[in-house]
């Protein structure tokens, strides 16, 4: 066997497959019948500040009425249908900057979400700097974000990181791979604990307290068990600000914004964006 691997590892790129030791079974263990208990309870627990936060999305609607559908030549403007960035996690990430009035905003990753907190800060007359990190932008940044930093996280300085203060927003949509090396890996073990208290980050395609769905665990994400790691360990630390796929699947919360939906035919209700402030 061990014979086999050096001759595979001679032959294959790592980075696109990867010779197992043992089979795997990459099946979804928790779901909306059964989520996970203990995530279940600590995030219901602030179902009354998701409602407030919902009833204040609302006051958006003029707003989020004048987004266009589809994808216009514009590279300013953000759109409805992005294929990345569904509804929910566009109304949340507007109404939460809106609300929180950050100094900066920083984003691993980029695309419709630059867009959309461009749209908020000019829309709110709010004054954040946008930072966006990436190496390999989807959608073309330039002309939104205050400074763009063409590498990846690993490379970036963690002083970035440790000046953030309180209420500056740390968006996080990565690769969703954990592995050695990863930005995953990086992220948890070197940005993480460097967070002043009073930080908000959000972190992309989180189904808790839910599994990820099949069609994920056949990619091998994993960052949301660190996630569930990490908020289950120290809870005290972390405030659960809007968990936005529970949103969508919570039966009271998902009527909340019903009267906006009426007027956005055809736009995706669900979101995977995981809103935590730092204590």
């Amino acid at each position: 066997m061990q014979q086999l691997k050096k001759i595979y590892n001679a032959l294959v790129r790592p980075a696109k497959l990867a010779l197992l030791d043992y089979a795997v079974q990459p099946v979804p263990v928790y779901n909306k019948q059964q989520p996970h208990d203990l995530l279940y309870k600590q995030i219901a627990a602030n179902n009354n500040g998701y409602t407030q936060l919902l009833k204040t999305a609302l006051q958006y609607q003029q707003q989020f009425n004048a987004i266009p559908m589809n994808e216009v030549t514009d590279n300013k403007v953000a759109s409805w249908k992005n294929g990345f960035f569904p509804g929910l996690d566009m109304i949340m990430l507007y109404t939460l900057l809106t609300q929180l009035k950050p100094k900066r905003y920083v984003e691993i990753g980029s695309g419709t979400s630059t867009k959309l907190a461009a749209k908020a800060k000019n829309e709110q007359q709010l004054s954040f700097s946008i930072t966006c990190i990436d190496p390999s932008p989807r959608k073309e940044i330039t002309a939104v974000a205050d400074e763009w930093l063409n590498m990846p996280l690993q490379q970036v300085p963690l002083s970035l990181f440790e000046n953030l203060d309180t209420n500056d927003v740390l968006f996080f949509d990565g690769s969703h791979l954990l592995h050695a090396n990863s930005d995953v890996q990086w992220f948890f073990m070197e940005v993480m604990p460097r967070l002043k208290q009073g930080v908000v980050v959000q972190i992309h395609d989180i189904y808790l307290p839910y599994d990820y769905p099949q069609n994920i665990c056949d990619r091998f994400y994993a960052e949301q068990y660190m996630l569930a790691t990490m908020l289950l360990s120290n809870p005290d630390r972390y405030e659960i600000i809007s968990p936005n796929f529970y949103l969508s699947e919570d039966d009271e919360l998902k009527q909340i914004l019903e009267p906006l939906w009426k007027e956005l035919p055809g736009v995706e209700k669900h979101g995977g964006s995981f809103w935590f402030k730092i204590n």
